[in-house]
């Protein structure tokens, strides 16, 4: 193990260590909660990744890093939700209601700070009334967006846990935009032609048999833009559901101008 120095001022050391097993090496670092910065501690929690990785984001304050380690050996989880007063923003944007004895700092600790796969279940810091409000857009069952090429290329219009719309936000939008594909898809940050494009595919999920869940953050399709409480950035309501079930009954639907 190696110590390099860094920010004498701040007292902050790093333990550099390299990944085994693996035949690459990895840079790991991870804050403790003296504020030591301890490689090793990381490294047991690496699971045999080769990749270069940065715990808690320390590499967000360059002073915690030595001037002599190439920034780009190090990476973090990407996230639009940079701190607790950002998040609690979108909270409340979003109307996104919490147990009265959640504290939000902790919440965020819990949530943005750690690893994908071991975040809590919304259940958890969620309030039981905004979940069954949440619960309640469901009623006229889902909206999924897939590429024809990947229907084909994963015989599936998704996976076990793939993201969806109410179908009820869909009409919503249809109703507001008068069929203008266009405004939909700036609405729903799909990129421009998105929905328009003959190779992309809508299909609805019929409420019969589809079980919908608030996104935990823990899915393989969350990515910097996910957001707690099943709401986007823009306040579309978002759920996951397995769509791999065979009883699920599945249409397609053809929009406004789409070629």
């Amino acid at each position: 193990m190696k110590h390099l120095g860094v920010d004498e001022q701040n007292a902050n050391l790093i333990k550099l260590g390299t990944g085994l097993g693996t035949g690459v090496s990895a840079v790991v670092i991870a804050k403790s909660a003296d504020g030591v910065i301890d490689g090793a501690n990381a490294l047991s929690r690496l699971d045999a990744n080769p990749k270069t990785v940065i715990d808690n984001n320390v590499n967000v304050d360059n002073n915690l890093l030595d001037n002599s380690l190439p920034r780009e050996y190090f990476w973090e989880v990407p996230t639009i939700v940079r701190n607790p007063q950002i998040m609690q923003g979108f909270l409340g944007q979003n109307g996104v209601q919490l147990k009265s004895d959640i504290v939000i700092d902790d919440l965020y600790e819990k949530i943005y700070q750690t690893p994908s796969g071991k975040r809590p279940d919304p259940s958890s810091y969620l309030s039981p009334a905004y979940i069954q409000n949440w619960e309640s857009s469901w009623s006229d069952g889902a909206v999924r967006f897939v590429k024809q090429s990947d229907i084909q290329k994963y015989q599936t219009i998704g996976s076990s846990e793939a993201f969806i719309l109410p179908k009820k936000e869909l009409d919503k939008l249809l109703k507001e935009s008068g069929g203008n594909l266009s405004y939909i898809e700036r609405k729903l940050s799909l990129g421009d032609g998105y929905l328009s494009k003959a190779d992309t595919k809508i299909f609805h999920i019929s409420p019969n048999g589809l079980d919908v869940k608030i996104p935990s953050g823990n899915e393989r399709g969350a990515n910097s833009q996910w957001l707690l409480g099943g709401k986007t950035a823009n306040g579309t309501t978002e759920g996951i559901a397995d769509l791999t079930k065979d009883h699920l009954i599945i249409t397609e639907i053809t929009l406004g101008d789409k070629k």
